[in-house]
């Protein structure tokens, strides 16, 4: 089954059930809107970055089935009844603002661990494949080794941060709601 994102492309009655084509487009939030049927009958591109389900996947699940696989993810939700045209409801869904900032500090977590993993590599490597003086030799492993103390210091950093992130959430009840 395709996955109909294009307005433009769907008979007039349903452009004019959600005329905002913009909107559904450059929403934040994934979107799956349900047909008088109880079917999933579009999906917005934000569905699948919000969820990790596949557009494909859902299209054409009748809307318990649709519940189920959402009620299973930790997403912040919202469900709107309409009675427009062929539409039934459409179905909101967003990760939650903390889920989004931890994968912003994991993103920049890798980030600078590339650095040293470059030096690393390099460095490995001529040792590895030159045939260099003692006195370089030294100077290069001295510096793996910086690189390697640099690298297990971001990482004890990072597992301290996500330790303390742990302990906040299970003492915060309201982190589970």
């Amino acid at each position: 089954m395709q996955v109909e994102t294009n307005f433009l492309n769907k008979p007039f009655e349903q452009v004019h059930a959600f005329p905002f084509e913009s909107a559904w487009m450059l929403s934040p939030w994934g979107i799956a809107a349900v047909d008088s049927a109880g079917n999933v009958e579009l999906v917005n591109p934000a569905f699948e970055r919000c969820t990790g389900v596949s557009a494909n996947a859902i299209m054409g699940l009748g809307e318990a089935s649709l519940d189920a696989i959402l009620g299973a993810l930790a997403l912040e939700r919202r469900r709107i009844e309409v009675n427009s045209g062929n539409l039934r409801a459409f179905h909101f869904v967003r990760r939650p603002a903390a889920s989004v900032a931890h994968d912003l500090r994991l993103a920049h977590f890798g980030e600078l661990l590339r650095e040293p993993l470059a030096t690393i590599f390099g460095f490995a490597e001529l040792l590895l494949t030159q045939n260099y003086e003692e006195s370089v030799r030294r100077e290069l492993t001295a510096t793996l080794l910086e690189q390697v103390e640099s690298m297990s210091n971001l990482i004890n950093e990072e597992l301290d941060v996500s330790k303390s992130c742990v302990r906040v959430s299970q003492s915060n009840p309201r982190s589970h709601e």
